[in-house]
């Protein structure tokens, strides 16, 4: 799998390995899109944005995020997770957040607390979930 490519057998897209700096670019079930495939003259934000609605693929975008060492990788792929599920308006109204912090917690120095990173995973329709090595 490379960026943007399409599997011959599935006819799906694949995330590039190395996505938002995760050093493994591993993405479980192959990361596949579900529905759309992204053409020749569909940008890669446009295609991801539509992709992040979906709660299982957004899911996965986080996950795989959670594997770098950096947590800026994690909070660009919330932050991306946030726009396409309603917006930074909206999140930070579901979460009980001003927008103004939302921002401020999904910027590259933002520290959130769990309690803050659950109201926002919560308002976007996912949750945190620990596993296993």
């Amino acid at each position: 799998m490379s960026y943007g490519t399409t599997s011959v057998l599935t006819g799906k897209i694949y995330l590039p390995a190395g996505l938002m700096g995760c050093e493994t670019g591993r993405l479980k079930h192959g990361m596949a899109a579900k529905g759309k495939e992204m053409t020749a003259t569909m940008k890669h934000d446009d295609w991801l944005f539509e992709q992040l609605k979906d709660a299982e693929f957004a899911a996965e975008f986080i996950n795989a995020a959670s594997e770098d060492d950096d947590p800026k990788s994690y909070l660009t792929a919330l932050r991306k997770v946030v726009e396409a599920r309603g917006g930074m308006a909206s999140i930070a109204e579901k979460a009980h957040l001003s927008r103004e912090t939302l921002y401020r917690t999904l910027s590259s120095r933002g520290n959130p607390t769990i309690k803050t990173l659950s109201a926002v995973l919560k308002a976007t329709g996912l949750k945190f979930e620990v596993t296993a090595h």
